[in-house]
């Protein structure tokens, strides 16, 4: 056993190259996994982080609907809920002059002083008689207090309910609590008590935040304070399910690459170790016919595994934690409204350790378990199974799969769609790897007629190394797979960016988008007369409508009152729009994304049940569309009907035409004087296309990333193996010397077997990526990124020409040793 595990050491010190490739394949996809199953958390914790430093440590809320009584909510019902922690609160906003007809409006929060440090923290650089905290006072931002030149002690003016109101600067607060997330807007703190008179509460709160105590769950308080308050909404503050759900677009995509990253480790250190066994099988002829059995040679073997899953998990570990860091860096930088922080736990890094010893055990497991089947004479003989018959079967089984690919990937269920998808995907990539050697037998004959043409003896001898050695064919797997991944990558996010500026330039047909408070027919008609408005599209919106029949799923509704919205938006429905529209009007029908249709099988005719806050609804499908808003789940519907089964009272949106595209901007200011003492966001369609290609754009950029890294890892694989290709024939390398070939000769061969092991490689990858992506709309579907796969032509000369200088490249080293090979010691080499 000693002098196996010497041998077993010695061997893995001389293979230094192999050893490291080993342990880089298993720590990258590792770190990847790590990186890509915690980035949903650290986005979760994000938004929950948000979400405290605006309503601070409260679990639940009580808060006014259209069927409420008030917009005010009686506190003293409270009294029956003695166990729990009750925050009144009421929210409004003030209109600060800065002009003569312009404002800025500046969100306040009513607290009693006390109640808001229980919850949320309060640190101020300056303040004056801050207590007792009653009255016309305010505490404002320090952002605000720059901005404006605000001073402790002195008194500003807001426009508060349409009344201009004298306020005593009390004091300046950093940013911390909900001055941590005042992003382009003002916040502020005034007395509750004080607010809620200002705007008509006499004293009362417009919500209420619960803290749970020790002894009663979530739901018990849910259900206590909906039996008090049972004409208002009594909802948890936080849900993670919902989070997660709703940010699924973003992490999904990065398990999907990890996973192909981690494909391609398996590949990578299963063919390295089935070169190590080949290299290994004559030593363990030896070690046998001196005693030592088939159990204790696998026992060494597993030994060694267990030395690249060990390092490679610990690397892994440490990897995975910085690309993280990368990640939540760069998300927080650019598309996500907050600071991304890293979440790491302890079980996510044992998780990432285990898997890096799994991929290390059963990726070597196939070659160790292959030579069992090698008798004792064989190998001493050197007897190998017949190469012929192997790849025809080969191939025959990697036809099967790819077809049995394309069926499961058309086979998918709600439920398990992204399984299935997924599943169908790799089955196409394995069923690819499973033909190439057949393919790469024929791909020589026919590039040895070609070479022989252009460069003579030298191209027919480089055609027959590629059919017959091993190494090759390796780095040709890996290309071709590099490749198809790559090609698959780089089409979808040329797609999304594509299909995104087609979105707003052919699907938008107004300027400009207008949201503020308690939007009604009074303030709709005020837009529509501003000297700037052509015309205006009311609307209603729901993001988050639960179905029935889609397994409880969420989708995004619209609601429209009359068939205008064909001159403002063109959703692409399917069949004669303004007769759909019109339909649309006269019942409680539903106009259903084409995304959703295939993914539920969905038909005219069907009921759906949508799940609205007091009860339950059927709406009738009578039409499609084919549109990616809202990542494909946008669904239309009536809104006479709507505000009746949703309980609404006031539109979400108003979309608006001007009469003059160059006078957008100056439309936007006055519609923003207009709405001065209430909430208002208005912004352009340019603003928001803008917005989109920028979230995107750094969306996919880190998607190619994780691509190209999976890349690099073949590309070091494809220089390995090249290397390991000369040291098997350096002694068929010196012979050809010995008769007479020069070295210029065998530097021409080795860069022109380079040449077409590249070509081979980069249209196998080329031909692998269409087979890929003419299966992954399912897979697009299932992550809810209903983009359309379309084939761009243009990149396959791009990946065609680096498959070639891959190799090229990749064979600078063997070329190198080739022109300083031993004859003599090159023909002894075993």
């Amino acid at each position: 056993m000693r002098i196996l595990l010497k041998y077993t050491i010695k061997s893995m010190l001389e293979k230094k190259s192999r050893t490291f490739l080993i342990i880089l394949a298993i720590s990258l996809a590792g770190a990847l996994f790590l990186a890509s199953s915690q980035l949903s958390d650290s986005i979760t914790r994000m938004y929950e982080n948000n979400l405290r430093q605006e309503i601070g440590q409260v679990d639940v809320v009580v808060k006014p609907n259209n069927q409420s009584p008030s917009s005010f909510i009686n506190p003293h019902l409270m009294s029956e809920v003695k166990e729990s922690k009750v925050i009144p609160y009421v929210g409004g906003m003030g209109a600060y002059k800065i002009g003569v007809n312009t404002y800025e409006n500046i969100s306040i929060n009513g607290y009693e002083l006390e109640d808001y440090k229980a919850i949320n923290k309060l640190s101020l650089v300056a303040n004056s008689q801050v207590e007792p905290f009653t009255g016309p006072k305010i505490i404002v931002s320090e952002k605000a207090a720059k901005h404006y030149g605000l001073l402790v002690g002195e008194s500003i003016t807001l426009k508060i309910n349409g009344v201009n109101r004298k306020l005593m600067i009390a004091g300046i607060a950093e940013r911390q609590g909900i001055f941590a997330g005042e992003g382009n807007g003002y916040t502020s703190i005034m007395p509750m008590e004080t607010l809620s008179e200002y705007m008509g509460g006499n004293g009362k709160p417009t919500a209420l935040y619960v803290q749970l105590q020790e002894g009663i769950s979530e739901e018990q308080l849910i259900g206590t304070l909906k039996s008090i308050y049972s004409r208002y909404d009594v909802e948890a503050v936080l849900d993670k399910a919902v989070f997660k759900e709703s940010i699924a677009w973003m992490t999904d995509p990065f398990m999907l690459m990890t996973y192909m990253v981690i494909f391609m480790s398996c590949f990578i250190i299963y063919s390295s170790f089935k070169v190590i066994m080949l290299e290994k099988l004559p030593m363990m002829g030896t070690f046998r016919s001196i005693g030592a059995s088939k159990r204790k040679m696998n026992q060494v073997l597993l030994l060694e595994t267990c030395f690249y899953g060990v390092v490679g998990g610990l690397v892994a570990v440490i990897l995975g934690i910085g690309i993280l860091y990368i990640l939540t860096w760069v998300m927080s930088s650019s598309y996500i409204s907050g600071k991304v922080e890293m979440s790491i736990t302890s079980i996510s890094c044992l998780l990432t350790f285990v898997l890096a010893n799994v991929i290390a055990f059963f990726s070597t497991l196939v070659p160790i378990l292959s030579t069992n089947h090698i008798s004792l004479k064989d190998i001493i003989l050197n007897i190998k199974a017949h190469k012929s018959q192997k790849r025809f079967r080969s191939f025959l089984e990697g036809s099967g799969l790819i077809v049995f690919g394309f069926i499961l990937g058309r086979m998918e269920s709600p439920s398990i769609g992204t399984v299935y998808a997924v599943a169908a995907l790799f089955l196409i990539i394995i069923g690819m790897i499973k033909i190439l050697p057949l393919v790469i037998l024929y791909s020589a004959e026919v590039l040895g007629i070609i070479f022989e043409k252009l460069f003579g003896n030298l191209g027919g001898l480089a055609s027959k190394n590629i059919k017959k050695n091993k190494s090759v064919l390796n780095s040709i797997t890996l290309i071709t797979i590099g490749i198809s991944i790559l090609l698959m990558i780089t089409t979808l996010t040329q797609n999304v960016s594509d299909q995104i500026l087609d979105l707003f330039d052919g699907v938008f047909h107004f300027e400009v988008w207008v949201e503020t408070g308690e939007m009604d027919e009074q303030k709709a008609r005020n837009i529509q007369r501003n000297d700037g408005v052509y015309e205006s599209l009311k609307f209603m919106e729901d993001f988050s409508v639960r179905v029935d029949e889609l397994e409880n799923r969420e989708i995004a509704i619209e609601a429209y009152e009359n068939d205008d919205l064909i001159r403002f938006k063109d959703y692409n429905l399917l069949g004669d729009a303004p007769q759909l529209l019109k339909q649309l009007q006269e019942g409680r029908y539903i106009i259903v994304s084409e995304n959703l249709r295939k993914k539920f099988k969905l038909k005219v005719g069907d009921r759906l049940t949508l799940n609205f806050d007091k009860e339950k609804k059927h709406y009738e499908i009578i039409g499609f569309m084919d549109t990616i808003w809202e990542n494909g789940r946008l669904c239309l519907l009536p809104m006479k009907y709507y505000k009746r089964d949703a309980d609404k009272i006031y539109y979400d949106c108003i979309q608006v035409k001007v009469k003059k595209p160059e006078e957008e901007q100056q439309v936007v200011e006055s519609l923003g004087s207009s709405f001065k003492d209430t909430w208002t966001n208005i912004y352009t369609t340019e603003d928001i296309k803008k917005w989109n290609q920028d979230s995107n754009a750094s969306l996919m950029g880190m998607i190619n990333a994780f691509a190209i890294l999976a890349m690099l890892i073949g590309i070091i694989g494809v220089v390995n193996n090249l290397v390991i290709s000369f040291i098997e024939r350096q002694q068929s390398i010196a012979i050809l010397r010995s008769i007479g070939m020069s070295k210029r000769q065998v530097l021409g061969m080795i860069f022109i077997e380079a040449l077409g092991s590249g070509l081979i490689g980069a249209i196998g990858g080329i031909i692998g990526g269409i087979l890929v992506m003419l299966n992954m709309d399912a897979v697009l579907s299932a992550l809810n990124l209903p983009v359309k796969m379309e084939i761009i032509p243009q990149l396959f000369i791009s990946y065609l020409v680096g498959g070639a200088l891959i190799t090229l490249i990749g064979s600078i080293l063997p070329a190198k040793r080739s022109s300083k090979l031993q004859i003599i010691e090159a023909i002894k080499y075993e």
